[in-house]
């Protein structure tokens, strides 16, 4: 599986990257073959206690619900959820972020030979 990043995408990357402010979001996009594409990061802030109502309010909505492919993490530790089983991570950091997937094992498993591409 490849992650690629529409250039709008890449651009919110960068600035959520610069904003201490904002630690926690969504990634809407969709599964295309073998990529996943990200299209959007929605910046909402969630935890550990509050993921369940926060995930379960987004995931039903009809225009995110669909296009709901991961989490970020920015300036802040990743946490484990059942809520992200099979999901993309991106942890946030400098010089380049930290691209993982969510396992049944409960693990983050980080991503080999991800290469996001901002030529979509």
């Amino acid at each position: 599986m490849q992650i690629k990043l529409t250039p709008a995408a890449s651009s919110q990357l960068e600035l959520i990257a610069d904003i201490p402010s904002v630690e926690t979001g969504f990634l809407l996009g969709r599964h295309i073959g073998k990529f996943i594409i990200i299209e959007n990061l929605f910046p909402i802030a969630f935890n550990r206690e509050n993921i369940r109502d926060i995930y379960g309010t987004i995931f039903s909505q009809p225009d995110m619900g669909p296009r709901l492919v991961g989490v970020f993490f920015n300036r802040v530790p990743p946490f484990h959820s059942d809520w992200f089983i099979e999901d993309v991570m991106i942890h946030i950091g400098h010089p380049q972020p930290g691209y993982f997937s969510y396992s049944f094992e409960k693990k983050w498993v980080q991503m080999p030979g991800i290469t996001p591409e901002k030529n979509i």
